[in-house]
Formats: C-alpha cells, sequence, structure tokens
C-alpha cells in the first residue's frame, strides 16, 4: 500500500491523465483518449489506491458517454 503522500500524488496523476482523455475525446481523437483510459487502469491495478472505483466508475462513464466499448 502506499503512503498518504503517494497516494495523493497518484490519484493527481491519474486525474490529470483522464482530463486529458476528456480533452482528447472532445476533440475528436478517440486513441489518444483510449491511451490515457489504458495508462490509467494500468496505474490503478499497479499501486492498488484507494480511489480506484472512482476512477474506474468515471472511465466506465466517459466510455459510455462517448461509445467507446467494443
Amino acid at each position: 500500500m502506499m503512503d498518504m503522500a503517494m497516494e495523493h500524488d497518484h490519484v493527481c496523476a491519474c486525474s490529470a491523465r483522464l482530463q486529458a482523455s476528456t480533452k482528447a475525446l472532445f476533440s475528436g481523437e478517440v486513441e489518444k483518449a483510449l491511451g490515457y483510459m489504458d495508462t490509467v487502469r494500468a496505474c490503478i491495478l499497479k499501486h492498488e489506491c484507494a480511489h480506484a472505483a472512482e476512477l474506474d466508475m468515471t472511465m466506465e462513464r466517459m466510455e459510455e458517454t462517448f461509445h467507446l466499448h467494443d
């Protein structure tokens, strides 16, 4: 598990990637957005952060909103 400072930095980095993903989606750069989302998912799995469920739910909503499901 991470200490609180490390977890905060991790969540901030993941949140920034999700923001970049959202911007990419609104710009029509779907592949770029999916790349950011894959990076966030890999980060969540690697670090097992406490905010993993929240980040994952956010990505699921993005996928539904932008019809990104295979």
